[in-house]
């Protein structure tokens, strides 16, 4: 596979260059499931006092096509295969960023995640780090989350209201999101929970996969009317399997019962 000789190529580049202190890969690779259609993603930590050229170093990986920093702060680098990569470069004194991602993200892959590491300092704070999948359906998340999908309904509802078709067409992105992650806790697949659509048609049941397909929509005006309902009427019957707070689904329902 071209990713895996690329990170290949990652690894050997980062061992030649004193720049490099390590190198932190996250993604499909680590958790044995990318594939020909998978970006190759890297943390690559600095020595501040030693000159390095980004742009040199990515393009030494495989041609580059393109480079540049994303609206999420990445820095992607879209390769002449047509692979995508990206690469978060940091200082090796910011390392310890690792340490706030405890409980947001899942570190059960950690020996694979040091893909370069010189002096040994991404091994010890990997391995101090609680390797424990997260919680996902903790009371102070499924809070969250239930919060999060009522103040979606409420917006994409005024929206609509409003005659924004293509605001609220995009609204429903977050509303789904929120639903998919309702869904994935009442069936108990968190596996790939940062991204929740990932391998939906795999995880989810057919009843709830249905469901979830019923709340997508085009731009046109009933379709996004239907979706709208249908993903109200969808978190409701989610609230209450998951026994949400009661002030939450009589928010909810009052939001509902709104002209």
């Amino acid at each position: 596979m071209i990713q895996l000789e690329m990170i290949e190529k990652v690894q050997l580049w980062a061992q030649k260059s004193d720049a490099i202190s390590a190198v932190f890969m996250y993604g499909s690779f680590v958790k044995d499931e990318g594939d020909s259609y998978s970006d190759i993603e890297f943390y690559v930590f600095l020595n501040p006092d030693i000159e390095f050229d980004r742009f040199r170093w990515v393009n030494s990986i495989e041609h580059v096509r393109t480079f540049f920093i994303n609206e999420f702060g990445s820095e992607v680098a879209i390769f002449g295969n047509l692979i995508r990569g990206e690469f978060h470069f940091l200082p090796v004194t910011e390392m310890s960023i690792l340490e706030s991602w405890v409980g947001l993200v899942s570190f059960e892959y950690f020996e694979k995640m040091s893909l370069v590491d010189k002096d040994g300092k991404l091994s010890a704070i990997l391995t101090s780090l609680n390797k424990d999948s997260p919680n996902r359906s903790s009371s102070e998340s499924f809070k969250w989350i239930c919060n999060s999908a009522i103040n979606g309904l409420l917006h994409t509802r005024n929206l609509l209201k409003r005659g924004e078709l293509a605001h609220a067409h995009q609204s429903l992105f977050y509303i789904h999101k929120y639903i998919l992650w309702l869904i994935r806790i009442e069936v108990d697949s968190t596996k790939h929970w940062e991204s929740p659509t990932k391998k939906a048609e795999e995880d989810l049941p057919a009843y709830w996969y249905k469901q979830y397909a019923d709340c997508t929509a085009t731009l046109n005006k009933q379709s996004l009317m239907d979706a709208y309902q249908h993903c109200f009427r969808l978190t409701m019957e989610l609230f209450k399997k998951l026994q949400a707070p009661t002030d939450l689904v009589s928010l909810l329902d009052e939001i509902g019962a709104m002209k």
